[in-house]
C-alpha cells in the first residue's frame, strides 16, 4: 500500500510537467495560437473560431475567447498570463491544460474542458464568475477553487501546496486505478471542504504529508482504498464497506466513528494495514479479513473489532474498556497483547518475544489450536474462572489433545500463571481438550483424581522432579 501511495504522488503533479513541456516547444507552440508579447488576443479576431494543435499564452499576455475553441494538444497558461473563457474551450481526451507561474484561467461562460486534464497552479490561477468545466482529472495546487452545480471531475481531483477546494455539490469520481484516480489531498496546509451537504464518491482516498481528509455519512466509497501516509489523517463518520486502509508513517492515523468493513477478498493482500509509526483508532465495530501491525499501533476505544487473521509483527495494541477483540487466528511476533472479557480467539501463534496475557474475570482463554510458542515468547494465564462438562478452573483450553506440548511449554516456562502459582495440564477424553489449570489445594486435588483427570499434573510433577 505505501508504494501505492508514492506512485500516486508522483503521478499526480505529472500533470503539472505539461507547462514546461509545452514551453519547450515554443516553435510548434508558435505555429498555433500563441500570445507572448505582452498583447490581448481575441477568438475570433486575432484568431479564428476552430480546432487547433496547442495554445501558448505567457508573458503577461492575455487570450479571450468568445467563440468556440478546440484543442487537440494542450494549453499552457503561465508567466502571469491569463485566458479568458467566454464561450466553450474543448480539450481532446488526450490533452491537457495547465496554468502555473502566475497563469489564469477565468472562467465566466461556456463549458471548460469536455475531457482531459486541468492543472492549476498558484493563487491567482482559477477565477470563476460563471461557467463550468468538465475535466477526467483536475489538480490543485497552491491555487483556491470549487466545484459546483455543472461541473464534472471524471476520474481524480490532487489537492496540494496549500490549496483550497470546496465542494458543492456531490462529486463523483468514477476512476478504476487506485494509483490515480480519486481524491489525494497533500500537506497541512491543503483543504477539501463541502457546503451545501455535498457528498463523496471516490474508489480511493489518499492523504498525506499532514493532510486531513473527513469523510461523512452520504459518501459513497464501497471497495475504495483509504490511505493515510507521510502524517497524513483520515477521520471517518459514515458506515463503509471497504476495500482496503492503509495507515503508514509517523504521525499518520485513520479514525473511525462509524462501522467499518474492510475486506477485499484476496488473502494475499492485507484488507487492514497499519505500520511504521501508522495509527489505527477504532470507535466503532470494525470487521476485516487479513490485518496487519508492522511497527505502528491499532487501538480499540470501543465496539468489536474482527479480524479473521491479526498479524502483529510489531507495534502495539490497546484498548479503552468495553471494548473487544474477535480474532480467527493471532500471529503475534515481538508484541504484547492482553486477552480480556469479552475477546475471542481461536489460533495462537507466539513467535519472537511476544507475550500475551490473559486477566479479569469470564477472559479464560478457549482456543482451537495453539499453533507455535518460541522459547523467548510467553503466554501468561491470569485467569482461571473456565468452565465446562469436565473440567472448572481452567486457565486455558485447546482442542485435542495437546498434552505433550503443553507440558513442554509450561515446563520450560513459555506458559506460567501470572501469579506465579503452579499450573497442571489435563487432558479430557469426553471434551477432547487440553488443560491448564492453576495446580489445586490437596483437597481438591483428591477430587480431580477420583475423576481421573490428574495425569497431567502428576507428569508435570515428575518433569520437574527428574530436572
Amino acid at each position: 500500500m505505501l508504494a501505492d501511495a508514492v506512485l500516486r504522488f508522483v503521478v499526480r503533479p505529472a500533470v503539472q510537467s505539461v507547462a514546461v513541456a509545452l514551453a519547450v516547444l515554443g516553435l510548434a507552440l508558435a505555429q498555433d495560437i500563441a500570445v507572448n508579447d505582452g498583447s490581448t488576443a481575441t477568438i475570433p479576431g486575432t484568431f479564428t473560431s476552430g480546432t487547433y494543435g496547442f495554445v501558448d499564452v505567457s508573458n503577461v499576455s492575455t487570450l479571450v475567447v468568445n467563440a468556440p475553441l478546440t484543442v487537440m494538444g494542450g494549453i499552457s497558461v503561465g508567466t502571469d498570463g491569463t485566458l479568458i473563457a467566454n464561450a466553450d474551450v474543448t480539450l481532446s481526451s488526450t490533452a491537457s491544460a495547465a496554468f502555473s507561474a502566475g497563469g489564469s484561467l477565468v472562467l465566466n461562460s461556456g463549458t471548460f474542458g469536455g475531457g482531459g486534464s486541468l492543472y492549476l497552479g498558484g493563487a491567482n490561477a482559477f477565477q470563476r464568475t460563471g461557467g463550468r468545466y468538465h475535466v477526467d482529472a483536475l489538480a490543485v495546487d497552491g491555487a483556491t477553487a470549487n466545484f459546483t452545480t455543472g461541473d464534472s471531475i471524471t476520474r481524480g481531483l490532487s489537492i496540494f501546496a496549500d490549496a483550497n477546494f470546496t465542494i458543492g455539490t456531490n462529486l463523483v469520481l468514477t476512476g478504476t486505478n487506485p494509483q490515480t484516480d480519486g481524491l489525494y489531498v497533500s500537506g497541512s496546509g491543503s483543504l477539501f471542504q463541502r457546503t451545501n451537504g455535498a457528498t463523496l464518491t471516490a474508489p480511493a482516498i489518499n492523504a498525506d504529508s499532514g493532510a486531513v481528509i473527513q469523510t461523512l455519512p452520504g459518501d459513497v466509497l464501497t471497495n475504495a482504498i483509504l490511505l493515510a501516509s507521510f502524517g497524513g489523517s483520515i477521520v471517518n463518520s459514515g458506515s463503509q464497506t471497504l476495500r482496503a486502509v492503509d495507515v503508514s508513517g509517523e504521525g499518520s492515523s485513520f479514525v473511525t466513528t462509524a462501522p467499518l468493513t474492510i475486506i477485499d477478498g484476496d488473502p494475499f493482500t492485507y484488507d487492514l494495514n497499519i505500520t511504521n509509526g501508522g495509527r489505527f483508532d477504532a470507535d466503532a465495530d470494525v470487521s476485516v479479513g487479513l490485518a496487519r501491525v508492522q511497527g505502528g499501533t491499532l487501538n480499540l476505544l470501543s465496539g468489536t473489532a474482527s479480524a479473521t487473521d491479526l498479524v502483529v509483527l510489531s507495534g502495539s495494541l490497546s484498548r479503552e474498556a468495553g471494548a473487544a477483540y474477535d480474532v480467527g487466528t493471532l500471529f503475534l511476533q515481538s508484541a504484547a497483547m492482553n486477552f480480556l472479557a469479552g475477546d475471542s480467539l481461536s489460533l495462537l501463534t507466539l513467535s519472537g518475544s511476544a507475550t500475551f496475557v490473559t486477566g479479569t474475570s469470564l477472559a479464560a482463554l478457549d482456543l482451537q489450536d495453539l499453533s507455535i510458542i518460541d522459547p523467548t515468547s510467553q503466554l501468561i494465564l491470569g485467569s482461571f474462572d473456565g468452565t465446562d462438562a469436565a473440567v472448572t478452573g481452567w486457565g486455558l483450553k485447546v482442542s485435542g489433545n495437546l498434552e505433550s506440548q503443553i507440558l513442554g511449554y509450561v515446563a520450560e516456562s513459555q506458559i506460567v500463571g501470572s501469579a506465579a502459582q503452579g499450573l497442571s495440564v489435563i487432558y479430557s477424553d469426553s471434551t477432547n481438550a487440553t488443560y491448564v489449570t492453576a495446580v489445586p489445594e490437596p483437597s481438591t486435588l483428591a477430587l480431580v483424581a477420583a475423576g481421573g483427570l490428574v495425569v497431567g499434573w502428576r507428569s508435570v510433577r515428575r518433569r520437574r522432579a527428574a530436572g
